[in-house]
């Protein structure tokens, strides 16, 4: 645990520099240094609540089904997890226009619209390769549509990213992740180990990504006017 938390801690020490080296005449005094850590802390725990959730699932589908699986499903995560780079793609187009320009809300709207059709289209045809390659393509099928959903937000997220409501985006990604939990915890109490249990934690995941997305969409529709900053 400890180790863990000194590593994320050493990210810090990048943000620290870039921050002098564009700041060169600026001292680095406690109160500096504090909002610095506060902010990285915010969008710390933020990642946690959000993205770094999918990397438990591999661990935890391998405890209910067992290790014959693990070959397949590092294969499909890999595979799921390379689908990313679409979206951010696309994510890497748009802030920069967003900054330069301002949040419009027709751009958001487009950005999102083909981040939906990419999700879509990938969902389906991997769906079809699925099925003919592996005797439990419901599961993977499931995995790869969860971790594809949780693209829907990135559009959103970049606005209060750009607009620096990190309040927003840590509080939307911790209320979804406040419900998944309870979800879990009542899953575990209720079910039994198993493929079964399995899919419906995955479902359970799916359905935190949708209500992630919409809250994403709530707290930036509230600043596409607003600066935060």
């Amino acid at each position: 645990g400890l180790i863990l938390i000194f590593c994320f801690l050493s990210l810090l020490m990048p943000l620290l520099f870039l921050y002098l080296f564009k700041n060169p005449k600026t001292v680095l005094n406690y109160s500096r240094f504090s909002n610095i850590f506060k902010g990285f802390l915010r969008y710390l725990v933020s990642n946690i609540a959000s993205t770094s959730l999918m990397f438990a699932l591999p661990i935890v589908l391998i405890a209910e089904i067992g290790d014959f699986i693990a070959s397949d499903l590092a294969k499909i995560f890999y595979f799921s997890s390379l689908l990313y780079l679409i979206p951010h793609y696309l994510s890497a187009k748009h802030i920069p226009n967003m900054r330069k320009h301002g949040v419009k809300v027709f751009e958001v709207n487009e950005f999102f619209v083909n981040v939906l059709k990419f999700i879509v289209i990938a969902i389906i045809i991997s769906g079809g390769l699925l099925y003919f390659f592996y005797d439990q393509w419901i599961l993977y099928f499931m995995l790869l549509s969860a971790m594809q959903l949780s693209q829907l937000s990135l559009p959103y997220s970049n606005v209060l990213m750009v607009k620096g409501c990190v309040d927003s985006l840590l509080k939307a990604n911790l209320l979804s992740m406040a419900l998944l939990m309870f979800y879990i915890s009542v899953i575990f109490y209720q079910m039994e180990s198993g493929e079964e249990r399995a899919k419906v934690l995955l479902i359970g995941f799916l359905c935190f990504q949708i209500f992630k997305f919409y809250l994403s969409y709530l707290f930036s529709k509230k600043h596409f006017k607003l600066k935060c900053l």
